[in-house]
């Protein structure tokens, strides 16, 4: 489905559930959702994109946010790779920015 408000934004719905938003000012927002529409434990990712400014990532796991991850001092999950961001977060989100050197700088809560 494909909606064009008279502003200019732009609202792309695929079958697979994925979103593409174009706002007047040519901002992109790609929005991906994993599993079935009515479970609660979808995964959702948001990429945002806008010339001249380094593309950002957002992923959100509800089954981790509920988890509430707390690592220990001296715990061996601090000690996990770039792999392993998703399982330390506290809160399930974990943002990406690419920069264009290729670095991917990530973030997270950590408790």
């Amino acid at each position: 489905m494909v909606t064009v408000r008279d502003d200019g934004f732009l609202r792309i719905e695929y079958a697979d559930r994925t979103s593409l938003l174009v706002f007047p000012d040519h901002t992109k927002l790609l929005i991906t959702r994993t599993g079935p529409e009515e479970e609660e434990s979808k995964t959702v990712k948001k990429i945002f994109t806008k010339e001249g400014y380094s593309p950002v990532k957002i992923t959100y796991d509800p089954i981790k946010a509920r988890a509430g991850t707390i690592i220990g001092l001296g715990g061996a999950d601090a000690l996990m790779g770039r792999d392993g961001i998703m399982e330390r977060s506290n809160g399930g989100v974990v943002s990406e920015v690419i920069l264009p050197d290729r670095c991917v700088v990530q973030t997270y809560l950590e408790k």
